[in-house]
């Protein structure tokens, strides 16, 4: 019974920190963004979830697509990146406020300028809205269901 009761007052002790952790999980994610919307809840992504690869990893998975290009014998990948989109589900996520939000191509159309550079959430909602980011991967962390940090990947 004593042993019961040890083993049932650690299990009650350690529960709620593994609960928590679990609770608070993030998850990392290569997306487009197919479009926000700004409500008086905040701002809510439409995001496409994609495979990013770069190296020889690019042109391996290229080669598995038959989507590269052949010399001496070996796939090769443009650029050095290869992006694979298998499954076209597009999820709706919310956009933290407090958003860690980074660009390398914002107002490149002005300022012909290719350089990291933080947006607000404001800022990068009404940049988003340019056609040209439609194909633009970002890379964003996730946690408990909300975007928390996105990073404009560069592509060539």
């Amino acid at each position: 019974m004593k042993k019961c009761l040890i083993f049932l007052i650690a299990i009650m002790t350690l529960l709620p920190s593994a609960l928590a952790s679990a609770a608070s999980s993030s998850t990392n994610a290569t997306t487009y963004f197919t479009s926000m919307n700004t409500s008086s809840k905040g701002v809510t992504a439409k995001a496409d979830y994609i495979q990013w690869y770069r190296g020889e990893r690019a042109n391996q998975e290229a080669q598995k697509d038959h989507e590269c290009y052949w010399y001496k014998g070996k796939c090769y990948v443009p650029d050095d990146y290869y992006i694979r989109n298998v499954n076209k589900k597009i999820r709706s996520l919310k956009i933290s406020k407090s958003a860690v939000i980074t660009m390398v191509t914002y107002q490149i159309d002005k300022t012909n300028d290719i350089k990291k550079q933080r947006l607000s959430l404001s800022a990068f909602t009404k940049e988003m809205k340019k056609k040209r980011y439609r194909y633009i991967p970002f890379h964003i962390t996730v946690k408990n269901g909300v975007i928390v940090k996105i990073t404009e990947q560069f592509i060539p």
